[in-house]
């Protein structure tokens, strides 16, 4: 694959809409370096961490494991990209990620207990979650989640506004700016805010401490979720004062830890994409994929999703559109992508190598149904 200068986003709360692949990925895996991705993104449910009930991170979690984050990537949104469960902020092309550390599932029955082990009834909890109104996606899937808290009994108002309000609530609050710690976002009642829905991009180098820097360390600025954690705090200026590619990754892994058993948001899916693949016709992509799969090593027997039922599928997807079928080549290519899942699930190839083929085919079959 052609190597292309990686799209520098930094996290300045521009939001970012995506469309994803419409189908649920597999575990990640750890990688270092992705030349094939121009940029990454999240979408969150962030947490004000000074509200009364959800300063307790029991009942932070508890929300966590309302949130169905498999339901919300299938829901998509409106660029394609590769999209995978939240755990924490860190993506797999971070230094230091952690692939060992998984997402917290949606469970009902856990967090209910969660709840109770919090010292709380359900009807003791009443939150409201601002969305911003101009991504109809991220509505749809926050109020799937405000839906999640109801059926437990939990009270929730999903409000939709514009920007210039949830600014002021968020991370615009005049609190983040005043130099006298006592004064804090309140919550939404009082002209704060109780959790957010929002979305940022990345760029794929950055690292753990990155992102860390100006947003969970209580005494800076962006901190609007006004998160404090005092092991997650001694263990970033740990590595501030090594540097980072010089910190063990043992520290790393700790503060990722940290950072979903004591979460100040909700992450609910991560992505990566690119600006574009570099094909101008169906016969330019088709030869692209090719060119992938002859060099693909694939591990173990899969005979269903072998190397060999690939490149059986893409001739035949070929074959179809030289001869102006072009339905028959779309089908083929999404059976293509099937084979490909296939692979992924038996962990029979890269993850990162899978998911770029998908998402190649996947830009093949839009161009041919446009």
């Amino acid at each position: 694959m052609k190597n292309k200068r990686n799209t520098i986003l930094k996290r300045t709360g521009i939001l970012i809409l995506f469309l994803m692949i419409p189908t649920l990925l597999g575990s990640v895996q750890n990688t270092t370096s992705l030349p094939e991705w121009d940029y990454g993104a999240w979408q969150e449910i962030a947490f004000n961490c000074k509200h009364p009930i959800l300063s307790d991170p029991l009942i932070r979690r508890a929300l966590s494991h309302l949130a169905d984050r498999e339901a919300t990537i299938e829901m998509g949104a409106s660029q394609i990209g590769v999209l995978y469960p939240g755990i924490t902020f860190v993506n797999p092309t971070s230094y230091g990620f952690d692939s060992s550390i998984q997402y917290d599932e949606y469970n009902s029955n856990y967090a209910l207990q969660l709840i109770r082990s919090a010292g709380y009834s359900v009807e003791e909890l009443s939150f409201t979650i601002l969305t911003p109104s101009t991504n109809q996606h991220r509505i749809n899937w926050t109020e799937m989640f405000a839906e999640n808290l109801r059926q437990i009994g939990i009270a929730v108002d999903h409000v939709v506004t514009d920007w210039g309000e949830i600014i002021s609530r968020t991370f615009g609050h005049p609190a983040l700016f005043d130099n006298d710690p006592s004064t804090i976002i309140p919550a939404f009642d009082e002209g704060g805010y109780d959790m957010f829905a929002v979305g940022y991009g990345f760029a794929l180098e950055n690292d753990v401490v990155y992102w860390t820097g100006d947003t969970y360390v209580h005494e800076e600025s962006f901190n609007f979720y006004q998160y404090n954690n005092e092991n997650y705090e001694n263990l970033y200026f740990e590595v501030q004062a090594v540097g980072s590619g010089s910190a063990d990754s043992a520290i790393f892994s700790e503060i990722q830890q940290i950072l979903k058993d004591d979460p100040p948001a909700i992450i609910l899916f991560q992505g990566l994409y690119t600006d574009d693949i570099e094909f101008e016709t169906v016969t330019e992509g088709l030869n692209l994929l090719l060119d992938e799969v002859s060099g693909l090593e694939v591990s173990g027997d899969i005979s269903a999703g072998s190397a060999e039922s690939l490149l059986a599928k893409l001739d035949a997807a070929t074959n179809h559109w030289n001869n102006g079928k072009d339905l028959q080549t779309a089908h083929h290519l999404d059976v293509f992508i099937k084979h490909v899942q296939v692979l992924l699930e038996s962990e029979s190839i890269p993850y990162m190598e899978g998911q770029y083929l998908i998402y190649v085919a996947q830009l093949i079959i839009n161009k041919i149904l446009v």
